[in-house]
């Protein structure tokens, strides 16, 4: 009927990797609500985490296998006083 609201809910869950047991990874990169999750992927750096992935000669690669680097440090959390 004209003037009524769609019966159908929206969307209110987000999937996402999620890594478990001693692959520690998950601590530095997952996923985020604006990304696409893809099988056997991560989407993203966590917040405030800058990664690259590199080759054995120290260059960045993409679309291969690489040494996932933290190039800068973690950012500081401070608790409130």
């Amino acid at each position: 009927m004209a003037g009524q609201a769609d019966p159908t809910p929206a969307p209110s869950a987000t999937a996402f990797a999620l890594a478990r047991g001693t692959d520690i990874v998950s601590s530095f990169a997952g996923s985020g609500p604006t990304t696409v999750v893809r099988p056997g992927r991560l989407s993203a750096p966590s917040l405030h985490v800058a990664l690259d992935s590199w080759d054995r000669a120290g260059r960045s690669v993409r679309d291969e296998v690489g040494e996932l680097v933290e190039i800068a440090d973690l950012a500081a959390v401070r608790s409130p006083p």
